[in-house]
């Protein structure tokens, strides 16, 4: 796949200081890119080169920043007897025009999951993770590790409920070095309680975190869990309900309140308005997002979004895309704006596409009509 991208940022700064002087402040960025990668279904390479030009307003021209060159390498995950391993190596080398800094980070991603059943209804499924970075300085050099156990258990008493509980644990090793100190270093050490119901086309989802690790009073324990999440889903025929709140359990207080309303004319046409409150910022948001399905294969996606504080209602983003279905390749062009302390517009066109390959669907798998009409060379 050949894929490419120009992104042009510019922001136009207003100031006014106390003495009254006034001027403006111009921040022009060019970033662009191009990559290319291999497929095979079990692994991906990809190479990338990603340039970063700022305008400079003394020599009224672009001028070059740093560039980068990265090397990603993905095995997808696979299989040996039971235990399932995954693996992902990202190695990106960065570079200073006219300058003899440069850095070269790269990270190491290894998992090893194990799915287990206990018994008919109660099954244990620990993962571990090592996360491996060496990165390179034009003056020194810094190795370190991170390893994660993740331990869930789920208990699935019946076809319409499940509990869950996992056990997640993360500590850094010592700098240039393997070894680890159980007394320090440790990033995560929390306890996750879940529980889901669910009735056809309903479900309800409750959970928290307890954190070993948050330094409260002896007699408030319940402090160390983080906010009480509570899901709730609901569809109807072409209709679909979506509810979320956090509630602060330290503070006796609800935290951030989410409802949200769809309505699916078909497979490729929706409409979508999410209903956002912050009780600790008092403020709401309203985001509304339109797909609209245009005749050979053309997407359209609008997306906006209004910020409510008191009686000032602030439209402060607006994002439109465009996809273009090319046969063996695709053609993606949108456009973001945002109000903020400076007016940023971004125009991004990108196109990709497959090159001598051909998608091999897993078998006991069926090519859908969907895929027919928006990927035919995969029939």
């Amino acid at each position: 796949m050949l894929k490419s991208n120009v992104e042009y940022l510019s922001n136009e700064q207003f100031y006014n200081l106390y003495e009254k002087e006034n001027w403006f402040l111009v921040k022009r960025d060019l970033n662009s890119g191009i990559s290319i990668s291999y497929d095979t279904q079990k692994f991906l390479l990809r190479f990338s080169y990603l340039r970063y030009d700022s305008f400079d307003t003394q020599q009224n021209k672009f001028i070059n920043n740093y560039y980068k060159t990265p090397v990603n390498f993905i095995v997808y995950p696979f299989s040996i007897g039971k235990i399932k391993f995954n693996e992902s190596l990202n190695i990106v080398p960065s570079f200073i025009e006219s300058s003899t800094y440069y850095a070269v980070l790269s990270d190491n991603n290894f998992n090893v999951f194990i799915p287990l059943r206990l018994s008919k209804n109660i099954s244990f499924s620990p993962t571990l993770l090592m996360q491996s970075f060496l990165n390179f300085y034009s003056d020194r050099s810094l190795f370190y590790n991170f390893y994660s156990f993740v331990f869930p258990l789920r208990f699935y008493p019946s076809n319409f409920c499940s509990f869950d509980l996992s056990y997640n644990y993360k500590i850094k090793s010592i700098d240039n070095s393997f070894s680890i100190i159980f007394s320090s270093n440790v990033l995560t050490n929390s306890l996750s309680p879940r529980v889901d119901l669910f009735y056809r086309q309903n479900f309800l989802r409750i959970y928290t975190t307890y954190n070993f690790l948050a330094k409260i009073d002896s007699n408030s324990w319940y402090k160390k869990f983080y906010v009480l999440n509570t899901d709730f889903g609901s569809s109807y025929k072409k209709v679909d309900f979506f509810t979320h709140t956090e509630y602060k359990i330290d503070e006796n207080i609800l935290q951030n309140l989410q409802v949200s309303l769809g309505y699916r004319f078909d497979f490729n046409n929706r409409l979508d308005f999410v209903y956002s409150k912050s009780y600790s910022q008092k403020k709401d948001v309203i985001t509304s997002r339109i797909n609209v399905y245009i005749p050979d294969n053309v997407q359209l996606k609008l997306r906006s979004t209004l910020n409510i504080e008191k009686e000032n209602v602030e439209l402060v983003n607006t994002n439109f895309e465009l996809y273009k279905d090319l046969h063996c390749w695709e053609a993606k062009v949108f456009c973001n704006i945002r109000k903020s302390i400076s007016t940023t517009t971004p125009y991004v066109f990108e196109i990709g596409g497959f090159v001598g390959l051909k998608f091999k669907p897993y078998v006991g798998t069926k090519i859908s009509d969907i895929d027919k009409l928006y990927f035919p060379w995969r029939d």
